[in-house]
This record gives structure tokens, C-alpha cells and sequence, in this order.
């Protein structure tokens, strides 16, 4: 017959403890990977920086990097596009990183991302893919001030010319 005083179970506080610790683990799980994914984002934005240029009023950027994983991937809801000076954007004004995904599910369905162009141009984002035939402009929108956003300062016209 077993004896059943050596058996106990383990104590509430014991239990707490352990959630607590799950709990912990958990969330340094995901702070990690939030890092990561800003330090990756954080790398697509220089690229996307040292690969822009000025055409007259517009500002050309590449679309294989603006559309690539590693910027829609970054840890917010929001995508804000800032600048430093002449820039063809407002302050504080930028997309939602679902609709930016959306384009790039659409685009990517039936057409080589590397086929499309990108420029920044009064307040608009310009996506044209077959030599014009196909495009598609997207306002930037007033990021809310409640809501994180992952910010991306375009270069100024001075800057560029600057570097």
C-alpha cells in the first residue's frame, strides 16, 4: 500500500513562481525578436537611404528594398517616412505596414518585384512596373499620434548632393 503523506504537491507560491518565470522567458523571447527585426529594418532603411536619388522634384528609391522583408517586417504598425529638410514628404506622415504588405502580395502574384519602380513625390508613394503600364500611387496618410511607427527619414535634396 502506498503511502500517501510522503506525496505533497507543489505549493501555490512554487506555481506562481514558475508562471512568472514562463511568463518572463516568454517576453524576452518576443523583445528579442523585435530587436532583431528593428536591426534588420534598421539596415533595409540605410540601404534604401544610399540608394536613393533626386530626379528633379521626385525622389527615387528602390522598390526591391522598400518592399522587401526586411522593412515590412519591422516591430510596429506603422511605417512613417520623416525628413531632414527638402524632402517630398510631410513630417509624420507615412503607411500602415499591412498595406504596404498587401501591394507587395499583389505585385508579387503575377509580377517580379524588381520590375517596379518607386519614387516619393508630393506626398505620394509612385509604384510603376511595365514601363508606366501599370502603376499605382499611394497617399501618405497622418500616422496617429497614439501608435507607434518605425521611422524612415529620406534624404534632403542637400544631403544627397552633399555625399
Amino acid at each position: 500500500m502506498m503511502d500517501c503523506t510522503k506525496l505533497h504537491a507543489p505549493t501555490v507560491d512554487t506555481w506562481a513562481e514558475e508562471k512568472a518565470a514562463a511568463k518572463r522567458a516568454r517576453a524576452d523571447k518576443r523583445n528579442a525578436n523585435a530587436q532583431r527585426k528593428a536591426t534588420r529594418a534598421a539596415e533595409a532603411i540605410g540601404e534604401l537611404w544610399a540608394t536613393a536619388e533626386w530626379s528633379g522634384t521626385r525622389l527615387d528609391v528602390n522598390a526591391n528594398v522598400l518592399l522587401g522583408s526586411s522593412l515590412l517586417g519591422a516591430p510596429a504598425r506603422w511605417l512613417a517616412f520623416n525628413n531632414t529638410g527638402t524632402a517630398p514628404c510631410d513630417p509624420d506622415r507615412g503607411f500602415e505596414l499591412s498595406e504596404l504588405r498587401a501591394v507587395k502580395r499583389a505585385l508579387r502574384s503575377w509580377l517580379d518585384v524588381g520590375e517596379v519602380q518607386a519614387w516619393f513625390e508630393l506626398g505620394k508613394l509612385h509604384l510603376r512596373w511595365r514601363g508606366g503600364l501599370g502603376g499605382l500611387d499611394l497617399w501618405l496618410k497622418l500616422v496617429p499620434a497614439h501608435l507607434d511607427a518605425f521611422q524612415v527619414v529620406l534624404p534632403a535634396r542637400e544631403e544627397r548632393e552633399a555625399s
